[in-house]
């Protein structure tokens, strides 16, 4: 069973050249993870890394609690690494922290950025949805759209959609809940099946040169599945099958 993380963190404090003799290409990780780096700081070294293994798919950008004046220059450098990118993010906007006026500024260059290149958008929100939604509506990007760790409505989901073409991704926080996933999760799932629009990710942080954690990660993804086959009574082996078909659609993996 192929698996596919939408959504991740590599972290790269330690140098590159310690990686390229990790010869790491054994490590038991899932057969796609998009790599989100949300610091420019960050950027050379995760597209640096990603090339050692295929099975990492790197995503650039500036996620809304590090965005500052300097947002349009560090955009403009992106266009250094595009060849390399499989989907620009994470960005967004996130109401708890961080200068929200420069939030908004800097989607809506990331959602240009995104149409212009034919890129996969990944956006952050949080307490944020009539906002992103006015923006959405008002761009009208032609790309397809994101949203990672999503846990809101159904009808939010379907309002979102007619808008662009948007997807949502959802994290093992989703499934964690003393309700579990009936009710209103329940309900988005079947939406999200029926659609064709779901994905699922970890949101894990790791590290491609150690071993630590892995085992843990390997299991996030199976985990969800498994939650969703047996309270929805869906066949676990289409289920997978049709998530990852699509997300190497979305993020262009070969």
């Amino acid at each position: 069973m192929q698996i596919f993380d939408a959504h991740a963190h590599l972290r790269t404090e330690t140098a590159t050249p310690q990686l390229e003799t990790a010869n790491n290409g054994d490590l038991p990780l899932p057969d796609y993870i998009v790599c989100n780096s949300i610091r420019p700081q960050e950027w050379s070294r995760t597209i640096d890394t990603c090339r050692l293994d295929k099975r990492l798919l790197p995503a650039l950008g500036i996620h809304p609690w590090y965005t500052n004046n300097d947002y349009m220059l560090y955009l403009d450098k992106l266009s250094l690494y595009m060849s390399d990118l499989h989907a620009i993010g994470e960005t967004g906007l996130d109401k708890l922290r961080g200068n929200f006026a420069l939030q908004k500024a800097s989607l809506i260059e990331h959602i240009r950025l995104a149409d212009n290149s034919g890129l996969t958008l990944v956006v952050h929100c949080v307490k944020a949805f009539d906002e992103l939604y006015a923006i959405i509506n008002k761009e009208k990007p032609k790309t397809s759209i994101l949203i990672h760790g999503y846990n809101k409505s159904k009808q939010l989901a379907q309002q979102l959609c007619t808008i662009c073409d948007c997807y949502f991704s959802l994290s093992p926080l989703f499934f964690e809940t003393d309700n579990g996933i009936n009710g209103k999760k329940g309900q988005l799932l079947d939406y999200l099946i029926l659609s064709n629009r779901l994905l699922l990710e970890t949101d894990f942080h790791f590290y491609y040169n150690k071993k630590e954690g892995i085992e843990e990660y390997q299991n996030l993804i199976q985990d969800s599945l498994n939650k969703i086959t047996l309270v929805l009574k869906k066949d676990k082996a289409i289920l997978s099958k049709n998530i990852f078909t699509l997300s190497c659609k979305l993020f262009k993996a070969d």
